[in-house]
């Protein structure tokens, strides 16, 4: 056993999460909403900084880093452990297992290293305001960007050269996703070396980067303190400043209870792997947020831009939003086109995660409970949508025919009845399909469609 290569091992095995059957989708559902509204924010806050010139500063150069580094951690993670939970696969192949373990320590070295060159970028511009521009040049933000992903790059191959050398003789990894140190506990020669490298690593890293923002912000306090205009100084340094030690505090509290998490004996292991995939999950949809909520030039150019182009963006969910917030579109007609966006939020959730996840799977099977769950929803949303539609058109045809008796005709009350009657037609049409449907008993398993509906449930049944 010795004497056994790396190249021998061709995968290893994970230990998942215990998740029982019928939590699975729910799960795996909740999974993908979460990874959805994380690449949602992070790319938002890329195009931003990309497209608005506004934003071509030292300042948001350096930050385009982050979320950045938010994409490739969340991604790396996510995406496989969710795969595991709704397939039940343990099994992943050794070298992809090894990049996925090096994506995830470059990202945790990368937010570090990147809010330290926040911290010196906002150091510069708030003590030497003057010498700024010099300082604070195109050619330093190159440099230290390249620093920052170099070093980090440096120092995680390290660990990862030391580690892949050793031989390995076993194949189970004790966690949901591969990392560093799990990998390690599959190699039977010495890891002493491994084990020391690994500890100075992680110290070297913290001590640079709390190092860096530690001098930087006590110099700002201290220019905030003295400065001749102090009142503006102290403004100018709580806006930028802020928002960056809400992120540095969030990175090292999720990371202290992830190892804190590891270090007590009776900690569950369920709990000890939810802890530490918060690491992951937590700053790359936090992030954006903050520096959305706090950053006020990235704010009022969000703002600016959802306000312009709200009307022109085909999105239901931009649409339902439109209706809720603006008090000018509290009108009978507005009210009841609220309801045809959340119809087609539950038509395209019932529709496509399942679809995507049979191409990504390659998994044919689908539960029958499952597929009769979709079915309903699917012609919930067909009826529904024409249902509505045909309130939408009486709404019209009062507003335009009788247009002076409008308002005491189509009253409050009258909207909410016609709400209510629509969405109870609609379940009552359903419900008397699938009762006809569900009382037969199935004979058959083979659907000839790429997702379930009433017709295709109809030829399973034996009469």
């Amino acid at each position: 056993m010795d004497n056994e290569s790396m190249s021998e091992i061709s995968e290893v095995t994970l230990d998942p999460f215990y998740i029982p059957p019928r939590g699975r989708y729910p799960i795996f559902f909740l999974g993908v909403l979460i990874y959805l509204f994380a690449m949602f924010c992070n790319l938002t806050l890329l195009a931003l900084i990309v497209f608005e010139r506004k934003l071509h500063t030292p300042m948001y150069f350096i930050l385009f880093s982050l979320p950045l580094n938010d994409l490739v951690g969340i991604s790396a993670m996510l995406p496989k452990v969710l795969s595991d939970i709704v397939t039940g696969t343990r099994k992943m192949h050794y070298y992809p297992c090894i990049l996925q373990a090096f994506l995830l320590h470059m990202y945790g070295g990368g937010v570090l290293f990147i809010l330290a060159a926040m911290a010196f970028d906002r150091y510069a511009a708030i003590c030497m305001p003057l010498r700024y521009r010099s300082v604070m040049s195109v050619r330093t933000v190159v440099c230290v960007v390249c620093l920052v992903w170099g070093l980090d790059f440096v120092l995680i191959l390290l660990l990862f050269v030391l580690q892949m050398r050793l031989p390995k003789c076993r194949t189970g990894l004790m966690n949901v996703f591969c990392d560093n140190p799990s990998l390690l506990k599959l190699s039977c020669g010495n890891t002493a070396l491994s084990n020391i490298v690994g500890l100075v690593t992680t110290a070297v890293m913290q001590l640079l980067s709390v190092s860096v923002q530690l001098f930087s912000y006590v110099r700002i306090l201290m220019a905030c303190r003295l400065g001749s205009q102090r009142s503006e100084a102290k403004t100018k340094a709580i806006n930028t400043c802020v928002s960056q030690l809400i992120i540095f505090c969030i990175f090292e509290i999720v990371g202290t209870f992830t190892i804190l998490s590891h270090r007590f004996k009776n900690v569950s292991p369920d709990l000890q792997k939810i802890m530490g995939m918060l690491i992951f999950l937590v700053p790359p949809i936090l992030n954006p947020i903050v520096y959305g909520l706090k950053t006020s030039e990235i704010r009022n150019t969000l703002m600016r831009l959802a306000n312009k182009r709200a009307s022109n963006l085909p999105c239901s969910c931009n649409a339902g939003i439109t209706v809720a917030e603006q008090k000018t579109l509290h009108k009978p007609m507005f009210i009841l086109l609220l309801n045809l966006p959340i119809m087609d939020v539950i038509g395209a959730t019932a529709f496509l995660p399942q679809l995507v996840h049979s191409i990504v799977s390659k998994n044919r099977t689908i539960s029958y409970p499952g597929c009769f769950i979709q079915a309903v929803l699917i012609h919930f949303y067909g009826m529904g949508n024409f249902v509505f539609l045909t309130a939408m058109a009486y709404d019209r045809y009062v507003a335009i025919c009788s247009p002076l008796r409008y308002n005491s005709i189509m009253t409050p009350q009258v909207v909410k009845r016609i709400i209510i009657a629509v969405w109870l037609a609609d379940v009552f049409f359903f419900t008397l399909l699938f009762s006809l449907t569900g009382r037969f008993r199935i004979c058959r398993t083979k659907i000839v469609d790429i997702f379930c509906n009433n017709p295709s449930l109809a030829l399973l049944i034996h009469i």
